[in-house]
């Protein structure tokens, strides 16, 4: 039912309906232009334009990378700098504070350098005027050896010593070792000198060089006697069953024959080699062929 009082009035001023218990819900809020889940997108990073910048940025950025759950990649400066005792992230946060540091003082180095520069360099015969100083902390506690070479004169001394090991000298300190060093080598037998370049020429035969060095070697003969002599003992005086290594046995392929035998043959091979070497080859290795076999009639 409409009550008469209202029917007369104008739809503009009437009262909105309202129930009773029951309020009214306020406009609803405008669409959102961009999605509320999710973070919004961040620009590109600035990237410096001085090449150190962006080394220090490159470094920090991977000293940071320590705060991913489980990375166990490379981290600048934390075993270097001896960081630990404390939790991935903090030690990359330690890293990269060492990091700064560092640049810092090479920054500071580099300034100082700079400046040390800016003053004019004497000249050089002013430069030179006065001794140079002794760079060895010890002053004169020093040994010189061989040369412009010297070994310091310290207790516990472990570093190079010349002629040392290969003179076995042991047994004493320091200073009797760098003594005893020096000595060995300043006795040492000087190198002898060079002998005469056997020279080649196109008209001369190729085989004198060969003819020439088998000539120094058989003007040697007391040598090459007691060389043979000491082979022949050794190939001959084997006793059967020895398992020992017999000259040109195995080299010369030597079968057939007992051992006592092989031994004797490999003897006179080793004999024919170093009274003959120029025809060795030739008479050793020649081709041989099994006699003719004779059939009976």
């Amino acid at each position: 039912l409409i009550c008469e009082k209202t029917a007369d009035m104008p739809h503009e001023d009437l009262a909105p309906w309202r129930p009773m218990g029951i309020t009214s819900l306020n406009a609803p809020r405008d669409r959102p232009t961009e999605d509320q889940r999710w973070r919004p997108a961040k620009g590109a990073p600035e990237v410096p334009q001085e090449k150190l910048e962006r080394a220090r940025r490159a470094v920090g950025d991977q000293c940071m990378n320590a705060r991913v759950p489980g990375y166990t990649g490379f981290i600048p400066s934390a075993k270097a700098e001896d960081i630990y005792g404390r939790t991935q992230a903090a030690v990359g946060a330690g890293a990269r504070d060492e990091q700064w540091q560092m640049d810092q003082r090479r920054a500071a180095l580099q300034e100082s350098l700079r400046a040390s520069q800016q003053f004019p360099l004497p000249h050089p015969e002013e430069r030179f005027k006065d001794p140079a100083p002794d760079p060895h902390p010890l002053g004169k506690a020093k040994a010189e050896i061989v040369r412009p070479y010297w070994v310091p004169t310290i207790p516990g001394y472990s570093g190079y010593v010349p002629g040392k090991h290969a003179e076995n000298i042991h047994g004493g300190g320091i200073i009797h070792t760098c003594k005893m060093a020096g000595r060995a080598i300043a006795e040492r037998t000087p190198q002898p000198e060079p002998f005469p370049a056997v020279t080649q020429q196109d008209d001369l035969p190729r085989s004198r060089l060969v003819e020439h060095f088998h000539a120094e070697n058989q003007a040697e003969r007391p040598e090459r006697d007691g060389h043979a002599t000491k082979l022949r003992e050794h190939c001959s005086q084997q006793i059967p069953g020895y398992t020992g290594h017999v000259p040109r046995v195995a080299g010369d392929t030597i079968y057939g024959a007992t051992a006592r035998a092989a031994n004797l043959v490999a003897a006179d091979l080793i004999e024919d080699r170093i009274y003959n070497p120029e025809n060795h080859i030739n008479m050793v290795c020649a081709p041989q062929a099994p006699e003719p076999r004779k059939l009976r009639i």
